[in-house]
């Protein structure tokens, strides 16, 4: 299903679907993929300005500095070129399409038939290859960075959107209905303890028993007209900025989640394996990883783990 693209402001990281990694503008002008880390954060951003019928695309690092870089090729036109910046902008097609395995936006960027394209083996290079349908290394999602417009109440009210997934996996049904907005205690449902920031250093996360202090509150902030959310504790930073979920990188299964000043979206589905209460699988988005409770013991740590029915993967969210 085609949608339109949705690019409305702000700035965003693009995650190749076939690598995983992210879209980066590196200091010697080259395009590469590399793992997603918040000390890369300036380069892994990108701008879309529009522009006649397509867009202009820049990273928000060099965009920042001496004068603007656009992303653009070198010399000919032709298969393997490689990308780079470039102080001459250039229009870019961007199509947008709703990934049928994850329900998350991909977005396909091209200029006259050649596709932005992770090389396939080396993981690297971004080159322009020809149009191929089913190839992942030319998808990419995409996740929102530019958080001033877009961390707003959805204008669809998220408790009244659902709809069942026709998939089933382990016989388990999701549901993409997140609660509202709280905050919440996340409480585990197979620890019975609740995800706890540090006090201490305001970062790490672990699962404690449950006291509803302001550490272990938690607001589920919609992105855009979605089921993604950031998830923003009731505890600050030192210096007073706001702390969000996110993980560690690289991003992969058992990545530490941890805290951060850097908002990421997660995609809140239901589960409905037990239809007499309501637990939620958090997703890392475009991904089918989930937050997990790494043991039942107090002080346990959570990290990413792959989909499956465990119920450290399962969270109710207590109203406050």
């Amino acid at each position: 299903m085609s949608t339109p693209t949705p690019f409305a402001g702000g700035t965003y990281i693009l995650f190749n679907v076939h690598h995983g990694t992210a879209l980066t503008a590196s200091n010697d002008a080259a395009v590469v993929g590399e793992p997603y880390a918040e000390a890369k954060l300036p380069f892994q951003q990108w701008e879309f300005i529009p522009f006649s019928s397509g867009f202009v695309i820049r990273p928000l690092s060099h965009a920042s500095k001496g004068g603007p870089a656009y992303l653009a090729f070198e010399g000919t036109l032709r298969d393997s070129q490689a990308t780079k910046l470039e102080a001459q902008p250039m229009v870019w097609n961007v199509t947008c399409k709703i990934d049928d395995t994850t329900s998350s936006e991909v977005i396909r960027i091209s200029t006259q038939g050649f596709h932005v394209d992770l090389d396939w083996h080396k993981g690297r290079v971004v080159q322009l290859i020809h149009y191929k349908t089913a190839e992942n290394c030319q998808r990419w999602y995409t996740r929102r960075c530019g958080f001033t417009a877009c961390l707003r109440r959805s204008l669809v009210d998220p408790h009244l959107v659902g709809r069942s997934d026709p998939e089933q996996n382990d016989a388990v049904v999701r549901i993409h209905v997140a609660p509202g907005p709280g905050p919440h205690v996340l409480l585990n449902s197979e620890a019975g303890t609740a995800l706890d920031v540090s006090a201490v250093g305001r970062r790490a996360i672990k699962c404690c028993a449950m006291h509803k202090e302001r550490n272990q509150q938690w607001e589920l902030i919609p992105i855009g007209d979605t089921t993604n959310h950031a998830i923003r504790s009731g505890i600050e930073a030192f210096d007073g900025r706001p702390l969000y979920l996110t993980v560690e990188a690289p991003t992969r299964e058992s990545a530490t989640v941890v805290a951060s000043p850097y908002p990421v979206p997660w995609r809140i589905e239901r589960n409905r394996m037990d239809l007499s209460d309501d637990t939620y699988r958090l997703y890392w988005l475009g991904t089918n990883l989930v937050i997990a409770v790494d043991g039942t013991q107090e002080g346990a740590g959570v990290r990413l783990a792959g989909l499956s029915p465990d119920k450290g993967q399962l969270w109710h969210a207590v109203s406050l």
